[in-house]
Parts: C-alpha cells; structure tokens; sequence
C-alpha cells in the first residue's frame, strides 16, 4: 500500500499583521511525498506551485524570505488551484489512501475546492494529522515539524516553508518512528 505526505504553503504576511485589501490566503504550493508502507522506501515527490486566480495577488517580502516563493516564480511556474489538483488526481490518485500532515491541511483544501467548484481528491477520513500522534506517543505539546525532527536526530530536507521539503520531513519523521517501533517490536520492513 502508499501512503502520501503533504504540505501546503499559503500567502501569508507579518505574524500580527492583518491581511491587507483584497489579498487572501491562498494555497500557494503544495508537496506531496509518496512512500511504500511495507518497506517505507520514498517512491516519488512533487511540488506544485498554484497562482491565485485573482490578478492584484501579492506576495509578501515576508512570505517571500520565509517560503523562498515570489509573485514572479507563481506566475511562471505556476497553475490555477483547479489545474493543480487535476495534475495530482491524475499523477498521485490520493482518493482513499492515507495522507498524513503536520497540522490540518485538508480543511484549507477543502475551502479552496469549495471557492473553486472542484472536487477535492482526498476524502477527509483518510487525513492523519501526525503532529497530534506525534504529541500523543512522545507527551509533548504542540511544536513545529522542524523540532519534532531534531528531538530524534533528523537532519530537515531543506529549508523549512517549501511545501516539498516539509513533505519529504515528515515523511522522514514518520520513517524514524516506525523504524524505532519495528525494532522495539520486532518486526521487519522490507
């Protein structure tokens, strides 16, 4: 079977700044990692940046310095939220299979499926959040991914804030924690 990893990056502005005139949060790029569960081998990972709809969209110096995404690289790279999710329908099939997230994604997906008249890929019930399994097998409250991996002596993928490379992280932390169970436990991926 596989399982998916996926993160979404959003525009975004100064912690405490509000959200200026007609600008929105809007997915900007979404990372999804797919892996083997019985080997926990990565198969295959894409990134996919998505440019607002909306022509005076602006990205932030600060969305800018924290993702590395520009208004430019969106508009050259990037498609519309529908063509997107179209692309990972066809590529990733993620219907039913198991996808886990740092946080909640699927609800900002879904808002943006809702503004879009598109149907969403992925059903609800086959979201995990694993930051909450994560809180839960290690006792610890919330904190970011990039601590998580530190705390078992995981090298981050990358720079933190790029889709792709928050995926690929999580995807590694969720590989480290059922490597350390199978050897607990005894059993074998292969």
């Amino acid at each position: 079977m596989r399982i998916q990893f996926l993160d979404t990056e959003l525009l975004c502005w100064e912690y405490n700044h509000a959200t200026p005139p007609n600008q929105e949060h809007h997915i900007i790029q979404i990372g999804i990692v797919e892996v083997e569960s019985n080997s926990l081998v990565i198969l295959r990972s894409q990134s996919f940046y998505v440019r607002p709809d909306y022509k005076n969209f602006d990205v932030s110096d600060y969305c800018t310095e924290l993702t590395g995404i520009t208004r430019s690289k969106l508009m050259d790279e990037g498609h519309y939220f529908p063509e997107v999710l179209n692309t990972i329908r066809k590529k990733f099939a993620p219907h039913d299979k198991p996808t886990y997230t740092w946080g909640n994604d699927f609800d900002c997906l879904q808002e943006h499926c809702s503004k879009y008249r598109c149907e969403n890929p992925w059903i609800a019930s086959s979201f995990i959040d694993f930051g909450v399994m994560y809180k839960t097998i290690f006792k610890v409250k919330n904190i970011p991914l990039q601590n998580a991996l530190k705390n078992l002596h995981l090298e981050y993928p990358g720079s933190p804030h790029n889709a792709l490379n928050d995926a690929r992280a999580l995807a590694d932390l969720h590989n480290e924690i059922m490597h350390r169970a199978s050897r607990a436990f005894g059993v074998n991926f292969s």
